[in-house]
């Protein structure tokens, strides 16, 4: 009995070992998600057949040794709730980028983006996931689209969410629970999906031509834009206006030719407008020749455009990965420095506004073979990055820093 008893223990083991690696592989989205639950039922029914054997094994030990007292077995462990794996990374193609709303009420805010399959025939998919642990709340799909495709948007408007695939479909989902409550042709596909000023139940869609036509959410009716009326797509800095340029809480881009003569190094030069929010005006420029330039930052107060500091935008004993850049982002406390470092791997440095000593730095490692960074921004109070597919958010103030799973 003994040998029969190693035997099945072994080929269950066996059997367990196999079983994991079909999860693994479903996890990464190479099979079908219905197998998923399937490799879970099998992996609980071998489970439980070994403790079975087990249990048995003991028992038989017992009965040979009637004068021992049987030890106790030990309670099987609480098993995991089965989360469905829908095999999808979160969509970073063209300029989409995801957005953070209160989707259910409830006064937290969760992400609501596009998400991409690298398997299916239709990749796209749109859903919400948990703002702190990353878990999925709902997810639909899949649509067709090309990567970057200039007919694939998704906008938010109201109680609802815009998504349109590259087959001239327009699709509408309730905001709170995922359920699509529209599905529309629209002949040509959408060359953009931008909000209507002042409305929060149409959405504006442009056609390759570049007029516009509105679609109701409240009654699903479209008719073509009245005179005058251009919807808005966000930008994500847009232009200041005379206007913007007094008000302290309104983050924009001012072009001034003064500015950059503020600086205190020689050298220093800039081609790009300034970024500017609260008192701080943040320009991004290059000091010395153009064969060894670094790039540079420096800082002035808003209004005024006195001078507050400067500083080489790479942080003391790092180096610019050859060929890389410098990204930056202003908010009311801080200056943001995003760059890969000659190691492959990728700096994000805080600075104080007003006087640019460093709060904080934090490194996000490279991937083994090559790695990439896709986007990078602020909002509510959080840093987002994506390197290598993955996202990353940090804390603004403290630095604190979480990564999501780069598979949902």
């Amino acid at each position: 009995m003994g040998n029969e008893y190693r035997d099945a223990l072994s080929a269950a083991q066996r059997r367990i070992d196999s079983l994991e690696k079909e999860l693994a592989l479903a996890r990464a989205g190479v099979v079908p998600q219905s197998s998923n639950v399937w490799v879970f039922a099998v992996l609980g029914a071998v489970a439980l057949g070994m403790v079975i054997a087990v249990v048995g094994a003991g028992a038989v030990g017992a009965r040979r040794a009637m004068v021992e007292a049987p030890e106790p077995v030990a309670a099987p462990a609480a098993v995991a709730p089965i989360t469905t794996h829908h095999g999808v990374t979160l969509y970073t193609g063209s300029s989409h980028r995801f957005e953070l709303v209160d989707v259910d009420g409830d006064g937290k805010k969760e992400i609501v983006s596009l998400f991409w399959s690298s398997v299916e025939d239709s990749p796209l998919h749109v859903g919400v996931l948990d703002r702190a642990t990353f878990a999925v709340k709902w997810m639909k799909g899949p649509f067709p689209s090309q990567w970057s495709g200039v007919h694939t948007h998704m906008e938010i408007v109201g109680s609802k969410v815009v998504v349109t695939d590259s087959r001239e479909k327009v699709h509408v989902f309730e905001l709170a629970t995922g359920n699509e409550v529209h599905v529309a042709p629209f002949v040509g596909g959408t060359r953009a999906l931008c909000k209507l000023p002042g409305s929060t139940s149409s959405v504006g869609l442009q056609l390759e031509g570049g007029g516009w036509r509105i679609l109701e959410l409240d009654t699903f009716s479209m008719r073509d834009a009245k005179k005058g009326e251009t919807p808005i797509c966000a930008s994500p800095l847009p232009s200041c206006t005379d206007k913007d340029r007094a008000t302290a809480d309104k983050p924009c881009r001012v072009y001034d030719a003064t500015a950059a003569k503020r600086a205190k190094t020689p050298g220093f030069h800039s081609y790009l407008g300034a970024d500017t929010l609260g008192a701080t005006m943040l320009l991004q420029g290059q000091i010395g020749p153009d064969t060894k330039a670094l790039d540079a930052l420096l800082v002035l107060d808003r209004k005024t455009l006195a001078h507050k500091w400067e500083a080489p935008a790479v942080i003391q004993g790092d180096e610019l990965h050859l060929g890389g850049h410098t990204e930056h982002a202003l908010t009311t406390s801080s200056v943001l420095s995003f760059y890969q470092t000659r190691r492959g791997d990728f700096r994000l440095v805080s600075r104080a506004v007003d006087d640019g000593k460093e709060t904080w730095s934090i490194v996000v490692p490279q991937a083994k073979e090559g790695s990439y960074a896709t986007d990078f921004f602020v909002e509510d109070g959080e840093i987002f990055l994506f390197v290598d597919h993955g996202l990353h958010a940090v804390d603004v103030e403290s630095g604190h820093h979480r990564s999501a799973p780069v598979w949902f």
